[in-house]
Order: C-alpha cells, then sequence, then structure tokens
C-alpha cells in the first residue's frame, strides 16, 4: 500500500485531467437541449472533478486501513 500511497496525488492529477477534458469536449458537442437525456445534470456540481477524484483516493485508502485493522 505504500507503494501506491506514494503515486495516488500523481494518478489522481493525471485521472482529473483526462476526465476535465473528456467533459469539456463532450459538452462542447451537445448543441441543443433535445440532445440531453436524463443522465444529464441540470447544474453543474461545486465540486471539480479533481476534488471528487481526490476525496475517493482518501476514501478509498481509509477503506484499506480499516480493513487492514479488521483483519488482524
Amino acid at each position: 500500500m505504500a507503494n501506491v500511497s506514494k503515486f495516488a496525488p500523481k494518478l489522481a492529477s493525471i485521472l482529473s485531467s483526462l476526465l476535465e477534458r473528456t467533459t469539456k469536449k463532450y459538452d462542447a458537442t451537445i448543441q441543443t437541449e433535445s440532445e440531453t437525456s436524463l443522465f444529464h445534470g441540470q447544474s453543474k456540481p461545486d465540486i471539480t472533478i479533481r476534488a471528487y477524484v481526490e476525496r475517493i483516493f482518501r476514501l478509498d485508502r481509509l477503506i484499506f486501513s480499516s480493513r487492514h485493522l479488521i483483519s488482524r
């Protein structure tokens, strides 16, 4: 786990950067409201993709640590 923890910030940065570019590119292709579906949000969330990805990494480390402690 120590090796993964060392690379987690860089991995989170790369992943969030790719997701940001993908969502911006996709959002630019939607021209009209008729092209939207139930899966499209009415507004953008207040949290950035990077902050969301970092939150997932923190939660994953917390869950892993908890499982490790319980298994002992």
